[in-house]
């Protein structure tokens, strides 16, 4: 008796030890995760005048256009070159909330992190893939996992309170798939149409987001082609209508601002740096996600009847498209979830009676991961790595510089373009983009650089230093050397300066006739 209850015993001792520590990985995850975001993310709505990432007061400024009644998709002419390269609906929703007169990152903001807790509701019911009703303590243990894997991916938490759309178009994305596939029986015309819109809703928040809607008809073309067929031609048909309509209300500014401008260089050398990044970051989840997807393929377990390792796999063009000219993390955030998705999927795969014992070195990495990640992301992500009372301090007395400028009639420039929304002015130049054009002859920055050699701006604001390490990428050689022979520096401030030291540096240029 003793040696029949044996192998019972160990089962039952593996599944409990799973359970356990699932448990402990979901509490770690989600604990250091959420106090990480929830510190970053009431210090940068308690400093909404703070420009935290580059492109920030470019998206707001399209936001104060759209406020105003003006079009956001106008081709950039003279100095006057903001050009948005972003489709409609995330600057349609800020817009009610953003003014001319109250020039304000909250609204923006608010609206990314709240889509990142969407995400994040939305990953741990893509892990569950069943009603609540019929969720185990694994099926909720994994969601959790899940979950928490994204709230330590050092994108996402960076990126999850920028106002940028990055993190509303992956939210609307995901839910369109989520709805489609988390349906016991085949989707029903409510779900198929429901998913149909927010797959375009996030289609028009971000022209890259195409992951999802792939996976939803490949998802539907495995289970009824017929079906699958429709959606495809729904999609496709929805979107095209949507493109034309828009291509005619902007005079075709639309699809060259969207798209023209949006095809930069490609430098296959800055996806090696990325995947270098993503080692660093995350080697030990790689790690144990190999081992999942191997044991789940010798176990013959149905991990890859569902649609969320198809997810993953469409997600990965966005790692070689990081490799484009003037890419971000960013492009990591949507496969970094379809991995947390997949990992979470193939824990619970594995949770079988017979295989529980195979997830116990997974998930004491996990735990590994768990801790080394808080350790990295505390240093980056902490109150620490926010501005100190110094630095707001310099980028107040900056602001109100450049204020003075402007209404005493002088017109200033600033990479950071917050400074100029701030003082009431418009945002003139956007360097990288339009530099970029300029190579390419689709825009002539020469007015820009005759501004300069005529001075016409009395203080330049960069984010390099012009005279010993211009950034080549960002400025034509000519806007350089305009700097350097009309404009004196003087004087340099972090950007913003932190209790790490500066994020980056500023540096104050003013003309020389001054």
């Amino acid at each position: 008796m003793i040696s029949a209850d044996t192998p019972s015993r160990k089962r039952e001792l593996s599944r409990i030890l799973c359970l356990s520590m699932m448990l402990l990985l979901a509490i770690a995850l989600l604990a250091t995760g959420l106090y990480l975001w929830g510190n970053t993310l009431r210090a940068t709505l308690a400093l909404p005048r703070i420009q935290f990432d580059n492109e920030e007061a470019a998206l707001l400024y399209q936001s104060q256009r759209l406020h105003s009644g003006e079009t956001i998709y106008r081709t950039p002419q003279a100095m006057m070159a903001a050009p948005n390269v972003y489709p409609p609906v995330y600057f349609m929703l800020t817009a009610p909330f953003t003014s001319p007169d109250a020039t304000s990152l909250a609204p923006g903001r608010v609206l990314s992190a709240i889509s990142f807790i969407l995400i994040l509701i939305l990953v741990f019911t893509a892990t569950l893939g069943k009603p609540f009703r019929r969720m185990t303590r694994f099926d909720f243990a994994a969601g959790l996992v899940a979950a928490g894997l994204i709230t330590l991916t050092y994108e996402a938490l960076r990126w999850s309170f920028f106002y940028r759309v990055d993190m509303l178009a992956i939210a609307l994305s995901l839910a369109g798939l989520v709805i489609l596939t988390t349906s016991r029986q085949r989707p029903g015309t409510t779900r198929i149409v429901c998913s149909l819109i927010l797959l375009t809703a996030g289609f028009y928040t971000k022209q890259t987001m195409l992951a999802a809607p792939l996976t939803a008809c490949i998802f539907l073309l495995l289970r009824d082609r017929r079906t699958g067929i429709r959606f495809a031609c729904a999609f496709g048909a929805l979107c095209l209508t949507l493109f034309c309509v828009l291509y005619v209300l902007t005079d075709g500014n639309y699809l060259r601002l969207t798209i023209s401008a949006n095809v930069n260089k490609f430098v296959f050398h800055d996806v090696i740096i990325w995947l270098k990044h993503l080692w660093f970051f995350y080697h030990y989840w790689l790690i144990v996600a190999g081992l999942l997807f191997i044991m789940a393929i010798i176990n013959r377990r149905h991990l890859f009847h569902s649609p969320w390792p198809v997810y993953l796999i469409a997600t990965l063009p966005g790692l070689v498209a990081i490799g484009k000219l003037g890419s971000a993390e960013n492009y990591l955030i949507e496969p970094l979830i379809a991995l947390a998705i997949c990992t979470a999927v193939a824990l619970k795969t594995l949770y079988r009676r017979q295989t529980q014992w195979l997830l116990i070195v997974p998930l004491a990495l996990l735990l590994l991961y768990a801790a080394t990640q808080s350790m990295r992301l505390g240093k980056r992500i902490a109150p620490l790595a926010l501005p100190s009372e110094h630095g707001l301090a310099e980028w107040n007395d900056l602001a109100a510089r450049i204020r003075y400028e402007s209404t005493h009639g002088n017109i200033t420039w600033c990479e950071p373009a917050l400074l100029n929304l701030q003082s009431g002015q418009p945002i003139y130049y956007q360097p990288f983009i339009m530099s970029e054009l300029t190579r390419q002859k689709q825009y002539d920055s020469n007015d820009f650089i005759n501004a300069i050699s005529k001075q016409k701006f009395s203080l330049l604001v960069t984010l390099c230093d012009i005279n010993k390490a211009p950034d080549s990428t960002t400025y034509l050689d000519e806007t350089i050397q305009a700097i350097a022979r009309n404009y004196t520096f003087e004087y340099s401030i972090g950007y913003p300066e932190t209790m790490l030291g500066p994020l980056k540096t500023l540096y104050v240029y003013r003309a020389n006739r001054r």
